[in-house]
Formats: C-alpha cells, structure tokens, sequence
C-alpha cells in the first residue's frame, strides 16, 4: 500500500515538473518573439523615417540635457552613487528623426561644445547608442512603451551648476545643422 501510495506520489511529481518545465519553455517562446517582435518593429519604423524626414519640415531640432540626476554624492533614492560619478545625457527629443540623424546632430552638439571649451576639463562626453531593452528586456512583456533605442551624449562628473552653465552657453550660440536651428533645453 506505501509502495503503491509512493508510486503515485512520483508519477505525479513527475507530471509536476513537465508542466512546470512546459511553461518555462512557453514563457521563453514568447518572451523571445515578444522581443524579436519588437527589434523588428524598431528596424522598421527606422526605415520609415528616413525615408520620410526632411529637414525643411521642421522649424527646430529639440535637444533635451537631462536635469533629473544628483550632485550630492547621494542619489534621489538616498542611496549611495556609484562609484561617485554623477551622469546626465543629452538626446533629440523628437520622433520623427531616425536615429542615424540624431547621431549627426549629437556629433555636431558635441564639436560645438569642444570648439567653445563649454565644458571644465573633469567633465567628460560620449557618445553613445542606449538600447533600453538589452537593460530592462523584462519591459518586452511588460510594457513596451518604457523601451526606446537612441543614440546620446553621456556627461559624466557634472553637477548641476555645470549643466545650468552649459545650457546657458549653448543658448547664447546659434547652432544649426542643415539648415534648422538648435532648440537646447533641460528638463526631466
């Protein structure tokens, strides 16, 4: 009777841990076609906007300097900083540009920057292409409207008296790139 009972007890283990192994290999699935889905449709939207953008149907190039960081040597979150580097970037905050475009403004920002020694020394500038989901992929099922692709100016050792400075510069010089001025501004 205990054999029997034992016997029983195994088989439905067994069954347990196929289902369970089942719905692992299911959530994999469709975590991996969630996120081939959505490169797919990045790569696509891409296309699309360099084939339609054209620089003479805009008025301005909306750059972004994000202004939501810390320079206390304490995060917002009371943790400690790592490695007690403050970073912020800089974007183009505008939909309609592909990304291969952003990385032509950016390059520009950043010569601008250096031809006018806009920046200490310490301070320093990257630029970089940021790909949310290789970060977060968790966000490919849960909500995709936090993922973006974008090329951007990492600064790193910079406060916020800098960057105040460095918008405040940037204003002051009429920057253009194809024709359509530099609307520079910070905000998070």
């Amino acid at each position: 009777m205990f054999k029997n009972l034992f016997n029983q007890n195994e088989t439905k283990n067994s069954l347990l841990v196929k289902k369970e192994e089942e719905i692992i290999r299911d959530t994999q699935i469709d975590f991996s076609n969630k996120l081939i889905a959505y490169h797919t449709n990045y790569l696509e939207n891409q296309e699309k906007l360099k084939k339609e953008f054209d620089y003479k149907k805009i008025k301005q190039i909306d750059i972004n300097i994000w202004d939501d960081f810390y320079d206390d040597n304490k995060s917002i979150y009371n943790n400690e900083i790592e490695n007690n580097i403050q970073t912020t970037f800089a974007y183009v905050e505008m939909n309609n540009i592909s990304n291969i475009e952003s990385q032509k403004i950016l390059s520009k920002l950043i010569n601008v920057i250096l031809e006018n020694s806009l920046l200490p020394k310490d301070v320093d500038m990257e630029l970089s292409f940021y790909d949310a989901s290789t970060k977060y992929p968790i966000l490919v099922l849960e909500n995709q409207n936090f993922l973006y692709k974008r090329w951007q100016i990492e600064f790193k050792n910079i406060t916020h008296e800098i960057l105040d400075k460095l918008i405040e510069d940037l204003k002051k010089i009429d920057i253009f790139f194809n024709e359509v001025k530099f609307n520079i501004y910070s905000e998070s």
